[in-house]
């Protein structure tokens, strides 16, 4: 795990050099271009931006910059669950996660979004599956204006691609995965860079996990379970 000392909060934030794809109409596609992050949000989006005194920076030439993915449909919640119904019909998952539902606490809910932490009809271009995965997500929960483009006054939301890896040659929205991502910035926090988390206590998260899981293997019964 890359250590939070590397990316202190309340430092500024100047990712350089990169390939700014802002799913912004006024801004569109940028090569070789900065994007200053201070406090929470994206401060500046230019090309030659200086770096504040204090400021981290990524070295981010030759990689591909593009607003964090809004998913409007997840089963996060779900994550300490997984594998349990790997052979189940849709009526059995359907069965079992009703009889679990009753015995689910705010914890088990918390648990499972803390490990999940851890794709249209029409033919649609590549630009379209990322407006729907970014802007088109955000505008859908009510919060275009904060979040899923990179323009200035935003949430700092943004992932970081390398362009270097067998998959990402030719880019292709449609190719990447998560290998592929360099650095994550959450409301202008770094929590991932250089594919490793930054600041996550994953054994944490793997025990919570675990504590659910038994919780509501003994609620629900060994029948439900299997």
């Amino acid at each position: 795990m890359t250590e939070p000392a590397r990316f202190p909060a309340g430092r500024p934030l100047l990712i350089r050099g990169a390939t700014v794809v802002t799913v912004d109409e006024a801004r569109g596609v940028r090569s070789d271009t900065d994007v200053l992050v201070v406090g929470e949000r994206i401060a500046a989006v230019s090309r030659g931006l200086s770096a504040p005194h204090d400021a981290v920076v990524i070295e981010a030439e030759g990689a591909l910059l593009s607003p964090g993915f809004v998913d409007t449909h997840r089963h996060m919640w779900q994550s300490a669950l997984r594998g349990l119904g790997v052979d189940w019909t849709l009526t059995n998952y359907l069965e079992a996660i009703g009889a679990l539902l009753p015995h689910l606490r705010p914890e088990d809910v918390y648990a499972g979004n803390e490990r999940g932490e851890q794709v249209v009809a029409q033919d649609p271009r590549a630009a379209d599956v990322l407006r729907y995965a970014t802007l088109g997500g955000a505008e859908a929960l009510g919060m275009g204006d904060r979040i899923g483009s990179i323009t200035p006054g935003k949430l700092a939301d943004l992932v970081l691609l390398r362009r270097d890896t067998p998959s990402m040659v030719p880019v292709l929205v449609f190719q990447a995965g998560r290998g592929d991502v360099d650095t994550v910035v959450v409301g202008g926090r770094v929590r991932g860079h250089g594919g490793e988390p930054v600041g996550l206590d994953l054994t944490r998260a793997r025990r919570l996990a675990e504590a659910s899981r038994d919780h509501l293997r003994a609620a629900g019964g060994e029948a439900t379970w299997r």
